[in-house]
Order: C-alpha cells, then structure tokens, then sequence
C-alpha cells in the first residue's frame, strides 16, 4: 500500500488496521513527525512518532505501527474500543 512517497508492508498495514489507526494519523507521523530518531540497534532503519502511534521505518517503507511509548491510553480510545471487542486488552 502506498502513502504519498512511502510504502506500507503488509505487516505494517495489519497492525494498523487492528489498532484502529487512521490515515491521517499515519500521514501525521510521516510527514509532521513530533519525533524522529535512528535505530541504533537496526543500521538504515528509524521511527517516528506522532499522536499516539509510532512508525518504525526503513527509508521509506513503513516496517510496522506501534503504540507510542509513554501515551496513555483510556478506556474509549479507539484503539482500546478495538482491543476489548477482540478480548486482547
């Protein structure tokens, strides 16, 4: 899956689906990240974050989507509305 200039891996595509995550949310993160740092520990690869989701990436694919560290997430978050209905949170 396209967005703009970047790709999505199926994997990443998945995620975002099952955490309820919108397009503009993923457009945010890529384009208006709030942080952007380098994986250290994964030469070629970063993350960037926005809201309350975290893109992990390699140069322009997006490899997965995570919850950002640190949000707090609530009870009618989408995301957590989501997980209740599969019986995971």
């Amino acid at each position: 899956m396209n967005v703009g200039d970047f790709t999505m891996t199926k994997h990443a595509l998945e995620r975002a689906v099952e955490m309820a995550v919108t397009a503009e949310e993923v457009k945010a993160a890529l384009y208006k990240p709030e942080l952007r740092y380098d994986q250290a520990d994964r030469p070629g690869q970063h993350v960037r974050m926005a809201g309350r989701i975290a893109l992990a990436m390699q140069g322009t694919k997006i490899v997965t989507v995570l919850h950002r560290t640190g949000y707090d997430y609530k009870r009618g978050d989408v995301a957590h509305d989501v997980r209740m209905a599969r019986g995971v949170a």
